[in-house]
């Protein structure tokens, strides 16, 4: 895989995310998933009921051989768009992740680093078909939100298949916020589709996980960033509960 490359078409694709023309930015995260699949086929296998609910918790890595080297400045790793405006309608996180072109960005491991760059795209264009699917109630709306959901299940299996738990901090603050970010819009999505026990299930998950981010541990930017999304998601995962029958009649 060539991150650089790979980095170029993701970040073409936020950039045209950003301007509205979502058509586009589909088509750039697309591409980038195209050169980073290959290299991740050997060890990935397709994503079981259990992670699907959250109901698995894989075995985590060691944090520290996630956490960005010494010296780094934080903006390399830290490259999420600003943390203003970046919640929408119910409580989306609706902002794709820009990918770090430098090797081992995410971790020591190639291909543990290549499997967080497969993960980070797939979130990207899960968020594409997510928010068109928030845009009406008919039926292309309800399969846009099914493919959201697909990718979002991929993603997180990715992640839990190179050892990152959906219960426990990884130390490496971009891996962290895409954990959180994909278990908050699993979440906001189910709750959509009026699932809301799968729903509850995301957002518990999403709690406990918060529980394990320390972002005292980090350099001051990283750290300023990880406490203002922990602060986001857990208000979303603890204010979006199910109606009453009252409410909903």
């Amino acid at each position: 895989m060539d991150q650089l490359d790979c980095a170029a078409l993701n970040n073409e694709g936020v950039f045209y995310f950003q301007q509205g023309e979502l058509a586009a930015s589909l088509a750039k995260f697309r591409s980038a998933l195209e050169l980073t699949i290959g290299s991740l086929e050997p060890t990935v296998t397709p994503a079981t009921e259990s992670s699907q609910s959250c109901g698995r918790d894989a075995p985590s890595r060691s944090v520290n051989q996630h956490r960005p080297r010494e010296g780094n400045s934080s903006i390399d790793f830290v490259s999420i768009l600003p943390v203003e405006d970046v919640m929408s309608g119910l409580q989306t996180y609706n902002r794709p992740i820009n990918l770090v072109a430098t090797p081992a960005a995410y971790s020591s491991d190639p291909l543990v680093n290549a499997t967080v760059v497969s993960s980070i795209i797939l979130f990207n264009l899960a968020l594409v078909y997510h928010l068109k699917g928030l845009e009406g109630s008919d039926d292309t709306s309800r399969s846009r939100l099914l493919s959201a959901q697909s990718l979002y299940t991929k993603s997180r299996a990715l992640l839990e298949e190179a050892g990152f738990s959906s219960y426990q901090s990884c130390g490496h603050p971009v891996v962290d916020i895409l954990i959180m970010a994909i278990l908050n819009n699993q979440g906001q999505l189910t709750f959509s589709l009026l699932d809301y026990e799968q729903s509850q299930k995301f957002f518990d998950c999403l709690v406990v996980f918060c529980s394990t981010v320390r972002p005292q541990d980090h350099q001051q930017d990283d750290g300023a960033l990880l406490e203002w999304h922990m602060s986001a998601f857990l208000v979303n995962a603890i204010t979006l509960q199910q109606p009453t029958h009252a409410s909903a009649a």
